[in-house]
């Protein structure tokens, strides 16, 4: 199972990547603010970096069962 918030960090990765090609068009069209250009690679690049550094791995359960001299016991394992 998922955690919750990973689609919202799904949803902030695409939308950096949106104004972060906003900032590149823009400073391309207005040569005056060039800095945009840097600025909209590096937007995406460290939203990207954050989001995938923040995600959490599946997680499951594992039920082990034994039974140590007819008595059956279990245990969860995470």
């Amino acid at each position: 199972m998922l955690a919750e918030d990973t689609l919202f960090l799904d949803y902030l990765t695409y939308a950096s990547v949106v104004v972060g090609g906003g900032l590149i068009l823009f400073g391309l069209i207005q040569r005056r603010f060039r800095i945009l250009v840097i600025i909209g690679l590096a937007v995406p690049g460290a939203t990207v970096g954050f989001a995938f550094s923040q995600k959490v791995p599946m997680r499951f359960d594992v039920m082990i069962v034994q039974e140590p001299g007819g008595e059956i016991s279990w245990r969860k394992v995470r």
